[in-house]
């Protein structure tokens, strides 16, 4: 496995691998790589000849820089896992090989961010559209793989890929939860055991939501009962619980929703004992 830190030399390292006819995906993290992050490159192995990982955290998309300086990070831990699975390259840039001082230009975005988390991460995804952006030119033409536990996130690379023309085809890999349903997340390590307690009743207001939820009626009693699931749960393991949103909104461009549609998800931003978690599922299965 190639450890690469430069964007040039990764561009050129994946290069030699379609110069050899292979197919070459991404799989862009920010590391402290859990099951989720091993079901992407499972997800690129399958679709892919050569799987390609990317381990950065981007310090342009946190808005508390206490936040980014406590984001998990084991790189030894990553590496050894990923060379276990099979993994052809690993691009691991410092900031300043990504984001070169001074930094005087950004993707702006707009439209779908203004809600959910861009409404409550101010230039959150103005930051990811940069260092996405950066990463597509580094990596060149390939595949590249997203959770879709960062659904909002998805519809905005959608919508980059569409607007910059970028030479890569994105696919979405469905959620991996645990086993009481709470969706994987690097900062699920984070959690106080009576967060870790609380924490699956998200999960769970989702399926009593999905239960109550009939197309063309109205959201917001269903949202009611969903949000006291959730506070009771916390309120029972003594977590101190904080919910940013708890929506249901349109999955074509996540406006919120008084009464179920057809393509109505469930949308949720909690923090649990200071720490922020969020998930969002399908309210209708297909």
């Amino acid at each position: 496995m190639r450890t690469v830190n430069d964007p040039l030399e990764f561009f050129a390292c994946t290069e030699e691998f379609r110069s050899a006819g292979d197919r070459v995906g991404l799989v862009p993290t920010m590391g402290a790589l859990h099951q989720g992050h091993f079901g992407l490159v499972e997800a690129a192995k399958r679709l892919c000849d050569r799987v390609c990982v990317s381990i950065f955290v981007n310090p342009l998309q946190f808005n508390n820089p206490a936040d980014f300086d406590r984001y998990p990070r084991d790189f030894d831990a990553d590496a050894a896992a990923l060379e276990a699975m099979g993994v052809a390259a690993i691009f691991v840039p410092g900031v300043e090989d990504i984001h070169p001082a001074p930094i005087n230009m950004r993707v702006a975005t707009s439209g779908i961010v203004d809600r959910q988390e861009g409404a409550h991460r101010p230039g959150h995804f103005d930051g990811v559209a940069t260092v996405v952006s950066k990463l597509f030119i580094s990596v060149g033409k390939s595949k590249v793989f997203f959770g879709e536990k960062d659904y909002q996130q998805t519809r905005v690379i959608a919508d980059l890929i569409r607007e910059f023309h970028f030479p890569v085809e994105m696919v979405v890999v469905p959620t991996v939860r645990e086993a009481d349903g709470l969706a994987l997340s690097s900062r699920n390590r984070l959690l106080t055991r009576a967060a870790r307690d609380a924490a699956p009743a998200m999960y769970a207001a989702f399926q009593a939501g999905r239960a109550n939820a009939v197309q063309g009626s109205a959201t917001a009693p269903v949202l009611a009962s969903m949000r006291r699931l959730i506070e009771d749960r916390a309120a029972q393991t003594g977590a101190a619980l904080a919910i940013d949103y708890l929506e249901a909104a349109s999955g074509e461009d996540l406006r919120s929703l008084e009464r179920f549609e057809a393509e109505t998800r469930f949308f949720v931003a909690a923090s649990y004992d200071g720490v922020r978690l969020i998930d969002n599922v399908a309210v209708f299965e297909k």
